[in-house]
């Protein structure tokens, strides 16, 4: 029975070319595969540094929230001491208009 993978006749002489074809064949796919692996691993290479530079970003972005947070929290505290000043200076002023 004749390999179903062979298309040629074998009596032509043709069993050398046939194995050169499958050798050359067998080469390109493994060059192939080697330039593909190359690829995924440049591809698993950019991916990490992407991770990388996206959890950097998020850090400094719980960095700044909380910055922003404490200076919201310092922003309030001054305005409410600023009032209560404010209160003070009133009443000053009420009680000097009182002793005048």
């Amino acid at each position: 029975m004749q390999d179903p993978n062979s298309n040629q006749d074998e009596s032509s002489g043709s069993g050398a070319t046939q194995g050169q074809d499958k050798n050359a064949r067998r080469r390109r796919i493994q060059y192939e595969l080697t330039i593909t692996g190359s690829d995924s691993m440049k591809k698993e290479r950019e991916k990490e540094a992407e991770l990388m530079e996206l959890k950097r970003l998020k850090r400094q972005l719980a960095l700044i929230q909380v910055n922003i947070l404490t200076r919201e929290q310092n922003l309030k505290k001054i305005e409410n001491d600023k009032m209560m000043i404010d209160n003070d200076i009133k009443t000053l002023k009420k009680k000097l208009n009182e002793i005048v």
